[in-house]
């Protein structure tokens, strides 16, 4: 990039802001507990394993993008600031992993849903979770 004539400053360092942001996306996968090893002898269930990964990073880089614009929104005073504001996804996965769904035969109940999870919920455009009746056809 350095040798390129054409390209200013700005432009340089924003090509260097997404490759480091690529590069922790990446960073994630890497260092799994289990070294990153998929641990199958059987090809097409290495090929699943890995389009999942991929699937989970994409989503993953989805939820980074739409928080580090939520914090931008906030710093400029467009949005109010909220429990979200600076967390990482890690810590959006986190929070959102204190829900659960506790029953059988379809009458399903959830633990007490947090405003820290309403919030996240809200910013991502969803619906909060609600207990009831399931019904499978």
């Amino acid at each position: 990039m350095l040798t390129s004539a054409d390209t200013t400053f700005d432009e340089m360092m924003a090509s260097y802001d997404v490759r480091d942001w690529v590069e922790k996306a990446f960073d994630v996968y890497r260092n799994d507990s289990d070294g990153g090893r998929s641990r199958t002898g059987n090809v097409e269930r290495a090929r699943g394993r890995l389009f999942l990964k991929f699937i989970a990073l994409m989503l993953r880089i989805r939820i980074q993008n739409i928080l580090r614009m939520h914090d931008e929104d906030a710093k400029k005073g467009t949005v109010k600031k909220d429990t979200v504001c600076g967390m990482t996804v890690n810590e959006v996965l986190l929070s959102l992993n204190t829900v659960f769904a506790i029953g059988n035969t379809g009458d399903w109940r959830l633990t007490a849903v947090s405003k820290n999870v309403r919030e996240i919920f809200r910013l991502f455009g969803l619906e909060e979770p609600k207990s009831g009746k399931i019904v499978l056809a």
